[in-house]
């Protein structure tokens, strides 16, 4: 089944610089794979692949459409269908991880709070791009090494002393406390 999508202008301008600014690793246009999701909210099990790309935008909508072949062995999909595509195969570079919880939203944007020099809590402006999963990607405002607050929000302040604890791995089971040690690069 041909899945057309449109992409605005405004996506593929950031796209652009962030590849050029060396955030993504880019594997090819025509080898990124598309994941399909009902407007349900339910993800098509099959994945599409890229096939066909405009060479240009549309003018009366700033876009460029681009054709995505899906399997439909089923024929769950069908014409006229409305559906969301969003392409995989790219690679953040640089970017962080850290748990949607723990991104708060200040006067100026984003912020995160983080345990800084002596055990004391600093507040940091983030900027934060986009979910996978549960979390946040951090494209800006944090480094590797910097131990996030992910719990105890409400409790806290900048320059309040705290005791860190490590929040656990996701696979365990424990219960979830206060700060991340390092916070995790995007993939």
């Amino acid at each position: 089944m041909y899945v057309i999508v449109s992409a605005p202008e405004s996506f593929l301008l950031k796209r652009r610089r962030d590849s050029d600014a060396k955030r993504i690793q880019h594997p090819g246009i025509y080898r990124l794979r598309g994941v399909l999701t009902f407007v349900d909210g339910t993800t098509y099990e099959h994945e599409g692949v890229l096939d066909l790309l405009d060479i240009g935008l549309k003018t009366d909508t700033g876009s460029r459409q681009a054709r995505v072949v899906f399997p439909n062995p089923d024929r769950v999909l069908l014409p006229g269908q409305f559906v969301r595509v969003r392409f995989k195969g790219t690679l953040k570079t640089g970017a962080i991880l850290v748990p949607q919880r723990a991104v708060q939203q200040g006067a100026k944007g984003s912020i995160v709070f983080v345990v800084g020099d002596e055990d004391k809590v600093e507040m940091r402006e983030i900027q934060a791009t986009s979910w996978q999963g549960k979390q946040w990607i951090v494209q800006e405002g944090l480094h590797v090494g910097d131990r996030v607050i992910v719990d105890g929000l409400h409790k806290i302040a900048p320059g309040a002393p705290v005791k860190p604890v490590p929040l656990p791995d996701p696979g365990a089971t424990t219960v979830p406390n206060a700060a991340r040690s390092a916070p995790e690069p995007a993939s």
